[in-house]
């Protein structure tokens, strides 16, 4: 018996340590003073911004093209004979003035038809008057007979034999002026001032009518067609030279200045003026052409102009008044920009995209948009919504300008 009260009370005494143990937890779990709930602190988002305010805008189009003369013609023989004589100007780069003799035919045959047209001249002439004194002499042995002269037919009174023996004449005068038409084309001449771009004659050659003997460009003037995109013809007042008024004289004040510049000659400009618009749409591309002009573009002062070489053209386009000019980035779907406004919250603004060159957009602001200066977010984030508190960290010329690297808008 003694032993069974001591084998239960070791027993007893874990469970009564065990119970004492939990009444302390849970007292403790009880009276445990509730956690003070930690308010994460406030993020604002620091936004960059550029300063823009509505202005008088100019933008300027840049598009390029590859320079072609303005005449170029293949000089040909007229006559076939052999070439005696080259002028020492014909050749590949010289400048020749126009009616400069550029190739000499030998003569020789052309003279000699000269002068059998002349002898058949004469021969013609010899029977249109042996003709003329017949018919004189008809008329009179007419009228000595008696008969009305009415009466008698043209052949007897030799008409038609005279207008044969007329028309014999002027045949052969017009043989004489064929001749000496073929003379003269024995020099071949250049047909205004150019500069040789190639010569394919030689002394001695025997040539044939058509056969090529060089390639002339003009000097007076060069081209190049350029390329422009609907929205860029949007911002141009192109001249029409295909709706020219009634004198078809060009009015000046529709033409517009170019400044042509290539990568080969750097630091080097030269001036051309757009004189029309082609009338037509390319169907690949949907681009429009204009064709600018270049005067003198071998003639100092300034430097040549080689054609064929590949230019960059920059126009200026028309005032866009009461405008803004953002970055490219800035704008959201076309459509929209973020403002932060005095009280450094974000406003969404709308605007309608006009022009964009080079990063940069100009823009123009509904009629009751909100007075500018704008405070506008340079990239905005997907993130950002209308009433948001921001601060604002106006962007510096400096990195504004990288967002941009050419200034293609003219304040």
């Amino acid at each position: 018996m003694h032993a069974l009260k001591k084998i239960l009370s070791l027993g007893l005494i874990p469970l009564v340590i065990l119970a004492l143990g939990g009444s302390v937890v849970i007292y403790l779990i009880k009276t445990k003073p509730e956690p003070k709930r930690a308010i994460p602190p406030q993020i604002i988002a620091h936004v960059e911004v550029i300063n823009s305010q509505t202005d008088t805008h100019t933008p300027w189009i840049d598009t390029y093209g590859t320079v072609r003369s303005y005449y170029e013609t293949e000089i040909s023989s007229l006559v076939a004979g052999e070439i005696v004589s080259i002028s020492p100007r014909f050749q590949t780069g010289e400048s020749v003035r126009k009616g400069d003799v550029l190739v000499e035919i030998n003569t020789a045959d052309y003279l000699a038809a000269i002068a059998l047209q002349k002898a058949n001249i004469a021969k013609a002439k010899e029977t249109l008057l042996t003709e003329q004194a017949r018919g004189r002499i008809a008329r009179s042995d007419w009228q000595s007979s008696g008969r009305k002269l009415e009466d008698a037919s043209p052949y007897t009174l030799r008409v038609p034999q005279q207008e044969a023996a007329q028309a014999a004449v002027d045949s052969a005068e017009a043989a004489l002026a064929k001749a000496e038409l073929d003379l003269k084309r024995t020099k071949v001449t250049a047909p205004y001032d150019a500069i040789v771009q190639e010569r394919l004659a030689s002394p001695g050659s025997i040539v044939g009518i058509a056969t090529p003997l060089g390639r002339l460009i003009a000097r007076e003037k060069a081209e190049v067609r350029l390329p422009l995109t609907p929205d860029e013809v949007v911002q141009l007042k192109l001249p029409l030279a295909f709706r020219l008024p009634e004198d078809e004289t060009v009015d000046r004040e529709r033409l517009i200045d170019v400044t042509l510049s290539s990568p080969a000659y750097p630091g080097i400009t030269w001036p051309g003026v757009i004189t029309r618009t082609e009338a037509s749409v390319d169907a690949k591309n949907q681009v429009i052409y204009v064709v600018a002009e270049i005067k003198a573009p071998f003639d100092p002062p300034g430097s040549p102009l080689p054609i064929g070489t590949f230019v960059k053209a920059r126009m200026q386009g028309k005032d866009l008044p009461n405008t803004i000019r953002v970055p490219e980035a800035s704008i959201i779907n076309d459509h929209f920009v973020w403002v932060v406004d005095g009280d450094s919250k974000l406003r969404r603004q709308t605007v309608n995209r006009l022009y964009s060159s080079n990063g940069m957009v100009i823009a123009s602001l509904p009629e009751n948009a909100p007075p500018t200066p704008y405070h506008i977010s340079v990239r905005p984030l997907p993130s950002f919504r209308n009433g948001q508190e921001v601060k604002a960290e106006t962007k510096t010329r400096a990195s504004e300008s990288s967002t941009a690297n050419n200034d293609d808008v003219t304040p």
